[in-house]
């Protein structure tokens, strides 16, 4: 069985976190970001909003959101953004955004705001934003699970010899990135755009992306394609594990799983009757007794038996360390 071959390196013993990518044609393009320490040269002016929407149900606290969201309009303000994560820090507030293009999320784009909750003061910004960012759209397929469903062959071609059935999927209820009935353990895919640049060059792609996050006991493979053509684009390998060995070999195959399907029950059984006859004495009373006979309910299993896959191999590994 051809697998994909990962050289891994010791580093990060403290988070125990590594990283692997696939030495392909294109690389992830990081610019610089930008920190600024606002506590050693003065707050920017920012219209401090107080109210109801106290940050973290806190009455002392004010609306960090609202402040944060009249910072960005005054110094950002072509940037449209999304908060993905709020953090209560204590003696400060935390606020985690992405840049958005035409509705989705640029992977390369960070802005970090830390605040005062309860005077509002902006402490620090570490901001990586594109104002005049510019990219391919999305092709339009149809229905999003039915666009889920073309990209996710391209999966199945690259790594699995297009044998998987992957024409049950759906998303798990209340889910537009969780995708169940596929033979994997809830699959997550999301669209990005993403910025590469080609290998030994300087110049970037600005490229509508999907990200297909897999799923293995402590280890979290995810591989990106692009939208346009189902380009591999980029692999990377992360995992928890403190004693992972040099030399160890992930392949896809290990993602898998069987699915279980239970049958019906069998339809419910009639009822028989059998009657007993006591005959009393003297009152000459006959008694009837009456038993239930319903056989025992059987389930059987079946299950559906995965291929082995096979793996491109022609590809060289290298480590990525990811922070």
């Amino acid at each position: 069985m051809k697998t994909l071959s990962f050289l891994v390196v010791l580093v990060g013993l403290i988070s125990n976190i590594y990283s692997y990518v696939i030495d392909n044609k294109y690389y992830p393009q990081y610019d610089d970001s930008e920190t600024i320490n606002y506590q050693e040269i003065g707050y920017p002016e920012v219209e401090v909003v107080t109210g109801p929407k106290h940050f973290a149900n806190k009455e002392k606290y004010i609306d960090v959101l609202g402040t944060i969201g009249n910072y960005m309009k005054k110094y950002y303000p072509t940037i449209k953004y999304k908060v993905t994560e709020t953090m209560d820090k204590i003696d400060f507030a935390r606020v985690r955004m992405v840049q958005m293009y035409n509705d989705i999320e640029i992977k390369n784009s960070i802005i970090n705001v830390d605040v005062d909750p309860i005077k509002g003061n902006i402490l620090e910004t570490t901001v990586r934003v594109y104002p005049e960012y510019e990219a391919d759209e999305f092709e339009d397929r149809g229905e999003y699970i039915d666009e889920v469903k073309y990209m996710f062959e391209y999966i199945n071609k690259l790594f699995y010899d297009g044998k998987l059935d992957l024409s049950g999927a759906t998303f798990m209820y209340g889910s537009n990135s969780i995708v169940r009935n596929v033979p994997f353990n809830n699959p997550r895919v999301t669209r990005l755009y993403y910025d590469f640049h080609e290998t030994g060059l300087t110049k970037v792609y600005s490229k509508a992306v999907w990200e297909f996050e897999f799923k293995s006991g402590l280890n979290v493979i995810k591989v990106y394609l692009n939208d346009k053509d189902g380009e591999l684009l980029y692999i990377s390998y992360y995992s928890t594990a403190s004693d992972v060995n040099v030399g160890k070999e992930i392949n896809f195959d290990s993602l898998l799983i069987t699915p279980t399907t239970a049958r019906p029950l069998p339809p419910k059984a009639l009822k028989t009757t059998t009657t007993i006859t006591k005959i009393i004495p003297k009152y000459n009373i006959r008694t009837t007794t009456t038993t239930n006979q319903i056989p025992k309910a059987t389930t059987t299993t079946s299950t559906k038996t995965i291929p082995k896959t096979s793996i491109y191999t022609n590809h060289r590994y290298q480590y990525y360390y990811h922070y």
